[in-house]
């Protein structure tokens, strides 16, 4: 009995020694704390994908860009008059983030349109560097006129376009002229002197507008019965465009003040005729003179003569400083005064031009005929440093002009000795509306394209029936 119970209790305790050992084992095993440490552990981060290099192309615009942006900032007398730093920033910043999908000249026209849009005729790109905008000329000129386009001239060895003169272009490459005027009017300051503007004649400027899409170029033009005719477009070097000489409808003879230069020319009408004076540019006083000495003689050579025509029609402009060309005029002013005096105006009559315009008026009651002027008579514009200093972009080596001047008529016509004849108008903040961009005629006289197809002077013809 006493063997089977020590049997037993030996039993036993090997069974409580076999749990203890179990339970010390389930707690010794217990992986919580190792497998926690485990999953906390930091693993290596995935490597970054490389970040392509920008090409040195692309790097170089953007410098170039960036610069333009800090220089018109800086420079112009007031660079946001017309349009807000907000737009400004916002058309430059999407330009910088295209570059890398636009052609070098497709950069240049972007950045032409963005300086165009601030509204200021004087500042504007003058030069395109080392960029090859015009390696490539078409042998064509195209003008807008009254929303359309019309074949203007062509070069002398460009004959196929003789029978299409003065007739309406509809398209280029099937790209439709309303599209194709829409974006040559953005390089322009004015909306009025974009009205009667060429078309630039580089083929780089049709791949910007999107012509590029076929092989070479075709003009869609309208024959004489209306019907679209497509006629290839001749593309040849500058020096072979620089060489030719340009040919234009023989209707142009009657129309002198197309030809952009200084000359008078005498008219029998009613009531003893008309002198007509071509004003072209105010550069050199002496001319001024010398012209005007061809007038007064005119004058004397035909006694009853009681007309004087001063045309500024398609002048630019020129000195900034009249008062060497008003003195030259007003050692004449007693000859002048015995006459009524018209002046000739269109949509290329701007800057130094309009304050011709006031003199005429002011010191000889002077009566405007033709078309509102490209510009007002206050606007900006550079003094003769910023004009022999241009801003000059690091490496497309583009030259920009900037304004730093603002010429006001209030204060610049009374130092001329002329009184202000144009009445201004300014909001709130002391700027001109946006609507003071022209001059108006005191007698409105259109020129269509029939004028120019006749070689009739419409303007000149009104004056000749006074």
């Amino acid at each position: 009995m006493k063997k089977k119970i020590c049997l037993f209790l030996l039993t036993l305790c090997l069974l409580l020694s076999a749990c203890a050992s179990a339970a010390q084992v389930d707690t010794d095993s217990d992986p919580a704390p190792t497998i926690e440490v485990s999953i906390h552990e930091e693993a290596p981060a995935p490597e970054e994908p490389a970040v392509p290099e920008m090409p040195q192309r692309e790097k170089d615009w953007i410098e170039d860009i960036e610069f333009l942006r800090e220089e018109y900032k800086t420079k112009h007398k007031d660079p946001f008059y017309f349009c807000s730093e907000e737009e400004f920033d916002r058309k430059m910043d999407q330009l910088i983030e295209k570059v890398g999908e636009l052609s070098d000249s497709d950069i240049f026209y972007e950045l032409d349109a963005i300086i165009s849009g601030m509204g200021d005729n004087h500042t504007r790109i003058c030069e395109y560097g080392s960029l090859p905008i015009c390696d490539r000329m078409i042998g064509v000129n195209i003008i807008i006129l009254n929303g359309k386009l019309y074949l203007w001239s062509y070069l002398k060895n460009c004959e196929q376009f003789e029978p299409y003169l003065l007739h309406e272009t509809v398209g280029v490459n099937g790209v439709e002229s309303l599209y194709l005027i829409r974006r040559a009017s953005s390089l322009y300051e004015s909306d009025w002197l974009a009205i009667a503007a060429y078309l630039p004649s580089y083929p780089s400027f049709f791949d910007w507008v999107g012509c590029d899409y076929k092989k070479g170029y075709t003009f869609q033009i309208l024959n004489d019965n209306q019907e679209v005719e497509s006629v290839d477009i001749p593309v040849i070097t500058l020096e072979e465009w620089s060489a030719s000489s340009w040919i234009y409808p023989e209707s142009f003879d009657s129309l002198i003040y197309l030809k952009g230069c200084d000359q008078t020319v005498y008219y029998e009408g009613k009531d003893g005729g008309c002198i007509q004076w071509c004003m072209g540019q105010f550069l050199i006083p002496a001319n001024t003179g010398y012209n005007l000495r061809k007038v007064v003689q005119l004058i004397k050579e035909h006694p009853n003569c009681n007309k004087l025509v001063i045309d500024l029609r398609e002048c630019p402009g020129g000195s900034a400083e009249l008062l060497p060309f008003l003195e030259e005029i007003r050692k004449e002013a007693q000859i002048l005064e015995e006459k009524q005096i018209y002046v000739l105006i269109n949509s290329g009559t701007a800057s130094a031009a309009t304050r011709m315009i006031a003199f005429f008026k002011d010191e000889f009651d002077a009566v405007t005929v033709g078309e509102p002027t490209g510009q007002f008579s206050s606007f900006f514009s550079r003094s003769e440093e910023s004009e022999n200093s241009p801003t000059v972009l690091p490496h497309s080596q583009i030259k920009v002009q900037i304004s730093d001047l603002w010429r006001d008529s209030k204060v610049l016509l009374p130092e001329m000795g002329v009184s202000p004849i144009f009445e201004e108008y300014y909001d709130e903040d002391g700027r001109l509306y946006e609507w003071e961009t022209c001059i108006q005629p005191d007698v409105y006289i259109h020129m269509d394209i029939e004028d120019f197809r006749q070689g009739k002077d419409s303007v000149l013809e009104w004056v000749l029936a006074q």
